[in-house]
């Protein structure tokens, strides 16, 4: 078919899409924008952190190496007293001594020795700014009383001319004296206040010993908290941030904002803890410091954002400090916010610009594609005639118009075609519906039940009604199909139910449905799960017969076997007598042709007493009125019994009987009698059909709580098709071997009770052309 094509003037639909893409471009061009502010954001964040780590570190190191000065110089003056050289008898040399050390230490404040005798020695760093070192004296010759001198930079001592002080100074009752005899090592001891330098200090102080151990007297070393305050704020300006470092009861040792650290009282002072701080960044960071926080970490206070840093500092024979840190937010991010306003300004009118675009260039796109969409739908009503639309001047859009009209004209013969075909298949599949109806209809000896997944019943065929009493529409309105079966089958939900059921798929099982009346209805029950083209689980197919007269017909046979087993005991008993005694000779010696005839009379006779007494046996078990003497017994001593009664035989028929001794001798409760009648059965089995020459192997093995007996021959197997029905009464395979064997078909299945009288249970394992294996377990006697 041709397609047809407008005579308008049509434009490339590449250039069309070209005019969209240049309008799409501004809102492209804004979203490049939002993502370049991202990312500078993301690269924002991470130089805020990497400034703070850097700043920590700063501040770390320098207040270790500022709390390094009093360790190292205490040090010193105990190394000096080891090595005997302390000058403690000349206090001017002392304290020279003292001073050459702190000249080393440009922030510490005091290097002291406090004698034994409560002399006190000392070299001190004025708080004036370059000063010279002064000395300060606390002897015994001037009444303890505290003499200054100046220390010059050439360690030359004078007066000065400042009067001695008044005050009475034992070093001995010094609380820095005190706290290094009660440690006995070098030790932080509490902060205190210096009132010559308006500062708190902070020392450490140790017990200093001769070379004999012979204790000197205490030294330590004090520096002013202040400078450590004035480095904080020498950085916080440099860096913009707000630094504090305090003990860990949260009481302030510096800040960098200038804040007081403590306040005078009318006697003695107070100190000031980060809690009660004036600064709320302060009580901030203390507050995370408190609920376990550490490291870096964001926070928001007032609105505005801060770069937090915490982290510890532990001094050696002393507390674990705490140094904190706070960056706000906005000395990063400013410059970037401002960017990104003017850029949102630039983005909303782009934004705008482009709509207004974008909004032109969609009415004129949509006006024929809306026509062609209505088209379409005209078309899927099979409305065949409807017009053509116009292709609003696009040579694409004409081109998918022809197209879509050929499209139509092979869809309207193709519907035509379909139609024809459903017609026919309908057709095909009522009359395959009146066939399946007719068949359940007339399948009235099978009940039929079909349900779906969840075993809501779906199909209810005659043969249903008529086992069951119910109608089809009463079945069909039950929730599930418990209604058919007793309290005791249904103590689950439908689908496990059902499942229980699926464990014996494709062998049929006996069980009841419940009558409508109330009465049980014994059937044969097979179920088959239903599956779909997909293999997928679609319903189970219930099909039941009913047993009632089968199970009348079982009845009858076995009080025939009763009856008849129990009649011809007697007479059978008195027969068997008197061919015995014929046989040994009572009535005087036989000749040959009426001895062997006496002899295959006394066979026949001891075999039909056989089948008597399994019959006998079968119909007490099945009665319940077997009698059974439970005791505990060894399981080794019972398997030799049975190796011993069975060997006589085993030696005729040319057949070895080995067995395994095994690990453990466990005692098993039961009937001594019954189970060597079990194991005689089983090995006068395994021997019988097994070739001569070969062995039948028993095994004793010990399980958990239990023992497993195993026999195992090397006979010719037992068939596959007759191992389902190897327990049942009167049930023989046809023999496979040369040497046929009769017997009652009952030797197994009379086993198969005594086992389970007796709590135990048997199985057995058999492939042809090799062998077969019969086990027994019974469970371990627990004294």
């Amino acid at each position: 078919m041709q397609r047809s094509t407008q005579g308008t003037k049509a434009i490339s639909f590449s250039r069309f899409l070209f005019q969209w893409l240049l309008c799409a471009l501004l809102p492209f061009i804004g979203f490049s924008a939002w993502y370049a502010y991202q990312q500078a954001y993301q690269s924002t964040e991470s130089y805020a952190i990497e400034f703070a780590n850097q700043v920590a570190e700063h501040i770390q190191t320098e207040t270790q190496r500022f709390l390094l000065q009093p360790e190292r110089q205490l040090e010193a003056v105990i190394a000096l007293g080891q090595a005997d050289l302390l000058q403690l008898d000349a206090p001017y040399q002392l304290v020279k001594q003292l001073a050459v050390l702190q000249q080393q230490a440009p922030n510490l404040t005091f290097l002291s020795f406090g004698l034994v005798d409560g002399q006190y020695v000392s070299s001190a760093r004025p708080p004036e700014p370059n000063s010279n070192l002064e000395g300060i004296f606390s002897l015994i010759e001037h009444d303890r009383h505290l003499t200054f001198v100046d220390i010059n930079d050439d360690l030359t001592i004078q007066p000065q001319k400042k009067p001695r002080s008044k005050a009475h100074y034992d070093s001995r009752e010094r609380s820095w004296f005190r706290h290094a005899i009660e440690q006995g090592k070098p030790s932080w001891y509490p902060v205190g206040r210096y009132q010559a330098y308006d500062s708190l200090g902070v020392g450490i102080s140790a017990p200093v010993l001769d070379s004999h151990g012979q204790f000197l007297g205490v030294a330590t070393a004090d520096i002013a908290l202040n400078q450590l305050s004035h480095f904080l704020q020498t950085t916080a300006e440099s860096k913009h941030g707000l630094y504090f470092v305090a003990e860990p009861d949260g009481a302030l040792l510096a800040v960098s904002d200038a804040s007081p650290t403590f306040q005078v009282l009318e006697v003695g002072y107070q100190r000031i803890d980060a809690n009660n701080a004036t600064h709320p960044v302060i009580r901030l960071m203390w507050q995370h410091h408190q609920s376990g926080k550490s490291g870096q970490m964001m926070t928001t206070h007032n609105g505005n954002q801060f770069v937090i840093h915490l982290q510890s500092l532990p001094l050696t024979n002393g507390p674990e400090l705490l140094i904190a840190m706070a960056h706000p937010q906005e000395m990063f991010t400013g410059p970037l916010n401002r960017l990104a306003t003017t850029l949102m300004t630039v983005f909303f009118f782009m934004t705008v610009v482009s709509m207004l675009v974008m909004l032109l260039v969609a009415r004129r796109v949509t006006r024929p594609l809306t026509a062609l969409s209505r088209w379409a739908e005209q078309l899927s009503q099979q409305n065949w005639q409807a017009p053509e639309p116009s292709s609003g001047g696009i040579k694409e859009l004409q081109v998918v118009n022809a197209d879509l009209k050929q499209m139509a004209t092979q869809l309207q013969s193709q519907t035509e075609q379909l139609a024809q075909k459903v017609e026919h298949r309908t057709e095909e599949l009522q009359r395959t519906l009146m066939l399946l109806q007719h068949i359940l209809r007339s399948a009235a000896g099978l009940c039929i039940v079909v349900t779906n997944p969840n075993g809501k019943i779906i199909l209810f065929n005659r043969g249903a009604e008529l086992l069951t009493g119910y109608s089809a529409a009463e079945a069909l309105t039950k929730d599930d199909l418990f209604f058919l079966h007793t309290s005791e089958q249904t103590g689950m939900d439908a689908t496990s139910f059902i499942s229980s059921l699926l464990l014996q798929s494709n062998v049929s099982q006996l069980t009841h449905y419940r009558h409508k009346s109330g009465h049980l209805c014994p059937i044969s029950l097979l179920v088959t799960p239903i599956l779909d083209k997909q293999e997928k689980l679609s319903g189970y197919l219930f099909i039941a017969q009913d047993q009632t007269q089968q199970q009348k017909l079982n009845q009858l046979k076995s009080d025939f076997v009763s009856t008849v087993s129990h009649e011809l005991r007697t007479p059978l008993t008195s027969i068997a007598a008197s061919l015995k005694l014929l046989n040994a000779g009572a009535l005087g010696a036989l000749a040959e042709p009426q001895q062997r005839l006496t002899d295959i009379a006394e066979q026949n006779c001891l075999r039909l007493q056989q089948l008597i007494n399994d019959l006998l046996d079968m119909d007490k078990l099945l009665a319940g009125q077997m009698d059974f003497q439970l005791q505990a017994c060894s399981i080794d001593t019972l398997v030799q019994d049975a190796l011993r009664q069975n060997a006589a035989y085993a030696n005729e028929q040319q057949v070895a009987l080995t067995f395994t001794q095994p690990d453990v001798d466990g005692l098993v409760l039961v009937d001594e009698r019954r189970f060597q009648q079990v194991m005689s059965n089983l090995l006068s089995n395994a021997v019988k059909f097994s070739p001569p020459g070969s062995e039948v192997h028993i095994q004793v093995e010990p399980q958990a709580n239990a023992v497993l007996i195993r026999v195992i021959d090397q006979g010719c197997g037992i068939p596959t098709d007759f191992q389902p029905k190897l327990f049942e009464k009167f049930s023989q395979a046809e023999a496979v071997n040369t040497r046929q064997h009769q017997g009652t078909g009952l030797g197994l299945a009379i086993c198969k009770q005594l086992v389970e009288q007796m709590h135990g249970s048997i199985g057995f394992r058999s492939e042809q052309g090799v062998g077969t294996e019969f086990y027994v377990e019974f469970p371990l006697h627990q004294p």
